[in-house]
């Protein structure tokens, strides 16, 4: 099922925004006869692991205005964060792979 974001997204920036095409790729990436509520695809189901999430180490997640998966993004800080783990995010209005790397001044605020 797809996410309010992915739903309201614009195909002008990036193919993969068009939701036939993330739904392609995203159903390649399943076990044969999973769909996108198995346990290995949609961390939010409750599945075998559910009881270890808590033991996740530190976690750091970055997400950008414009990724259609940025609604299921949030949801994972949010329930992660509900098991007790450790989490710092931070999501930017403009972004992209990698731009801590390229932008000394997010890299700075990454690593502090």
């Amino acid at each position: 099922m797809q996410s309010r974001k992915q739903i309201r997204m614009d195909s002008n920036h990036h193919p993969l925004k068009v939701p036939i095409l993330l739904d392609l790729c995203q159903n390649l990436a399943l076990l044969i006869g999973a769909n996108l509520d198995h346990e290995f695809a949609n961390p939010m189901v409750q599945g075998t692991y559910a009881n270890k999430i808590g033991k996740l180490p530190k976690v750091l997640i970055r997400g950008f205005q414009g990724d259609p998966l940025l609604d299921r993004q949030m949801e994972l800080v949010a329930m992660l964060i509900r098991n007790g783990v450790q989490v710092t995010a931070y999501f930017d209005d403009i972004g992209f792979h990698c731009v801590n790397y390229l932008d000394p001044i997010r890299h700075l605020r990454i690593i502090t």
